[in-house]
């Protein structure tokens, strides 16, 4: 029985720091602390196994003793450390098992087609900057220069008149300069051939104020029937010059709907967009100014987080558009997403879940301030409505 502890030992203590890292990344607190907070549980997560290594290492083949690095003294609280380990291991790995027999894609979500490109492939260089990205940009199958097309069709309680209705969804562009910026020029051609009826932005667009040159050729060129919409996430507050940021956001023609209500009329009915920028930015708390629920509407609501949820809940919402999780970013065959910037670890990492009346829908997004994807590839969505209404 010793391994088996042992296992769900080492999966208790990797869950429990993961699961810190994740509440960390949900909050509001800044780049700085974060970043902080990632080298201290890195060194806590792997110091033991450090540890471990020469404890068992056999230092007689160099004519050493065996070293022990752990004072008695430790010994008790590192021992309740462990079966606690053990315990939180056991529980992961139970939780772990019941959601792979009971997820299953919400019964609106009627279709789902992916296509994947290799951008890279496609523009002939390479378009990652820095020594470090492109040193990243060498791991084995590191996927982020491809872009998924998700194409997916949702079957909502909402007018007729929408059936077919449009919209393709951008988040997480995360304008850094490491990334080139025909890459997403490339990704905003894709989205404006979809010729979709509205285009939604869920947050995290810029992280550096050299990028905001770029704004202009890449999600000023978006064109919608009804428009371009967007928020702002985490990473915008990064930006040194807001007033300098807004206003060539404004330039753009994108609306921003962060704590409002923005009314939409396509063939006869309503389309209702609301945005949500919390914990980031102010201005959600309240949503003011919300008419009574009519026959011929649709409610949507822009949130950059899928931690908002419950907010969500008091107002009704047809369809929730997410992002920010990147879809875990590494996910390991098997097992899935570990690292997710989510108060709800990875159980929103990506993809589609019945919030209520809602369909929620997280998008991976489209890139990240560490140039590294695998098993979770940049993703550009087209969502096509459909009516489930007889009349």
């Amino acid at each position: 029985m010793n391994w088996i502890s042992g296992i769900f030992g080492l999966l208790g203590h990797f869950g429990i720091w993961a699961t810190i890292f994740n509440q960390i990344h949900a909050s509001s607190c800044r780049k700085s602390a974060r970043k902080n907070s990632e080298k201290l549980i890195l060194l806590i997560t792997f110091l033991p196994l450090l540890l471990l290594g020469l404890q068992v290492f056999p230092w007689s083949w160099i004519g050493l003793k065996q070293l022990y690095f752990v004072p008695t003294s430790m010994l008790g609280i590192i021992q309740v450390y462990i079966w606690i380990c053990v315990v939180v291991g056991a529980f992961f790995a139970a939780r772990w098992m019941i959601r792979c027999f009971t997820d299953r894609r919400p019964a609106s979500v009627t279709d789902t087609k992916l296509t994947i490109r290799d951008l890279r492939k496609e523009i002939g260089r390479n378009l990652l900057k820095g020594t470090f990205s492109r040193a990243l940009g060498l791991v084995p199958f590191n996927q982020v220069l491809l872009l998924s097309e998700q194409r997916m069709e949702f079957r909502l309680d909402i007018p007729r008149s929408l059936d077919g209705f449009r919209i393709c969804q951008l988040s997480d562009l995360h304008f850094t300069g490491q990334v080139d910026k025909e890459f997403f020029q490339r990704v905003v051609e894709t989205a404006n051939d979809f010729q979709p009826d509205l285009i939604l932005i869920t947050g995290d667009i810029l992280d550096v104020d050299e990028c905001v040159g770029w704004l202009a050729s890449t999600v000023g060129a978006l064109k919608a029937k009804l428009g371009c919409f967007y928020i702002l996430g985490n990473h915008d507050r990064l930006v040194q010059d807001e007033d300098n940021y807004f206003r060539e956001l404004d330039r753009t023609g994108l609306k921003r709907v962060n704590g409002q209500w923005t009314e939409l009329s396509y063939a006869g009915s309503s389309i209702r967009l609301a945005g949500n920028e919390l914990p980031w930015y102010p201005g959600a708390e309240g949503l003011p100014g919300l008419p009574e629920r009519q026959p011929e509407e649709i409610r949507i609501l822009l949130t950059h987080s899928p931690d908002q949820i419950e907010w969500a809940r008091k107002f009704d919402f047809d369809l929730i558009l997410a992002g920010h999780t990147h879809g875990g970013q590494i996910t390991f065959p098997g097992v899935g997403p570990v690292i997710v910037p989510s108060r709800y670890g990875v159980k929103y990492a990506s993809g589609q879940f019945q919030i209520g009346r809602a369909l929620m829908h997280v998008s991976r997004g489209l890139s990240g301030d560490e140039t590294i994807r695998i098993n979770a590839p940049p993703e550009l969505g087209l969502i096509t409505l459909r009516s489930s209404r007889s009349s």
